[in-house]
């Protein structure tokens, strides 16, 4: 049985879906925000308690950017610079 990031058809897929993945979290984040915004607003402003939970947001969305970056496959170049280093 094959590793998914041995095949790469297999490792794309699992790319594009990861970054579908973010941009619908990141939509969903916004609005959520918004929505946040609007009930801070209505209920008279005052100290800006939404920046928590779009702090907790942020967070959220890099962890899952960078995870998406370590995906990448590793190429025979690094693979050959790690050798030569170590």
């Amino acid at each position: 049985m094959t590793d998914d990031l041995d095949d790469p058809r297999r490792a794309a897929i699992a790319r594009i879906k990861a970054r579908r993945n973010l941009k619908i979290q990141a939509g969903t984040f916004a609005l959520l925000t918004v929505v946040l915004i609007v009930i801070w607003a209505v209920a008279g402003g005052g100290f800006f308690w939404p920046v928590f939970p779009m702090i907790g947001f942020a967070f959220a969305l890099l962890g899952q950017w960078q995870a998406l970056q370590g995906k990448r496959p590793i190429s025979e170049d690094e693979i050959r610079r790690e050798m030569d280093e170590g």
